[in-house]
């Protein structure tokens, strides 16, 4: 019956299962959804967040199986969105994946980028959003070991080299910057801050300073004297240009990306607009550009980051003609 032309819009708004609560495989779902009586057939509806709709005894006709099927739906509320629930799920074995190899600034950015499709998921298909929190749960506990891992290493860096520090250094500011707006890792992250500044506060403003598209060559050359000999002098000296100027924003972007940190621009005019990420977008205020990153304000108040190359081509021409406004 429900293979008829008659079900077939209907039909593709439910997963259709046979079930036989009685048996050891399925005694899950009999604690969950208990049978009113001892009769065949049982019929139930389970919303995708697994509220229970429906939950009788005994056979009907078509007219009446049908009126069940559209009060159901009217019930649930929001059609099923089977693309959007894929996605997600994707989503949240590559973030998984990446905990699991410790690819936690890859995690991160991933799970900014792919939050927007919760709303959606949670109202048309809950299962998928319940996973994905679960990932995210992961994502929190394994940046939570990161950090701890790091503030332990920061407070053990007055005995390391200057090579490991600058190492160290440049690594925590990497992931402090892609956790910033986390709230669930923000105690965590706090910490780090206040160990970092308090431990290697000199080279944190070095760093700073190099990657700063309005510091001198004077400056920089003073900072790669100090470093002599690292590969991060090394790379400053790459820099090195001859007529003595400021290094341009432009040039600045192109630079190794270990010395793009968190050197940001405020936007002359918020642009409010929906911006593009392969497959996902989003409705949002552009707050600010740094070298290699935008901040966007969400609808919600949210802010995040994304990486500008990650961005649509039109998205990366309207953020240089950003850049050069803000001259």
């Amino acid at each position: 019956m429900l293979a008829s032309e008659n079900f077939q819009s209907l039909s593709a708004q439910f997963v259709l299962l046979k079930i036989k609560s009685g048996s050891d495989e399925n005694k899950l779902w009999s604690q969950f959804h208990q049978k009113k009586q001892a009769a065949i057939p049982q019929v139930y509806i389970i919303r995708s967040d697994g509220t229970e709709l429906y939950n009788e005894v005994g056979g009907m006709g078509e007219d009446g199986l049908k009126k069940l099927m559209e009060e159901s739906l009217a019930k649930a509320g929001k059609p099923i969105d089977i693309k959007v629930a894929k996605q997600l799920g994707t989503t949240a074995d590559k973030i998984k994946r990446m905990v699991t190899s410790k690819k936690f600034g890859s995690a991160v950015e991933l799970f900014k980028n792919s939050s927007e499709l919760l709303p959606v998921s949670r109202e048309s298909f809950a299962m998928a959003a319940v996973y994905f929190e679960k990932v995210r749960e992961q994502l929190d506990a394994g940046l939570k070991e990161e950090l701890s891992r790091l503030k332990a290493k920061v407070s053990e860096s007055p005995s390391a080299s200057v090579k490991q520090k600058i190492q160290l250094a440049e690594s925590t500011m990497a992931l402090l910057d892609q956790v910033e707006g986390l709230e669930n890792v923000a105690t965590e992250a706090n910490e780090l801050k206040t160990e970092l500044k308090a431990q290697l506060s000199e080279i944190v403003t070095d760093l700073e300073l190099a990657a700063s598209p309005d510091t001198s060559l004077a400056d920089l050359e003073k900072i790669r004297e100090r470093y002599s000999g690292t590969a991060f002098a090394k790379r400053l000296e790459s820099k090195s240009r001859e007529d003595g100027k400021p290094v341009k924003v432009e040039d600045k972007a192109k630079a190794d990306s270990s010395l793009q940190t968190a050197v940001w621009m405020e936007a002359p005019d918020q642009i409010a607009r929906e911006w593009k990420s392969g497959n996902f977008s989003v409705k949002a205020t552009l707050l600010a550009v740094s070298l290699d990153k935008v901040k966007l304000k969400k609808e919600d108040g949210t802010e995040i980051k994304v990486s500008i190359s990650k961005l649509s081509k039109e998205d990366q021409s309207l953020i240089e003609s950003v850049r050069k406004k803000s001259k």
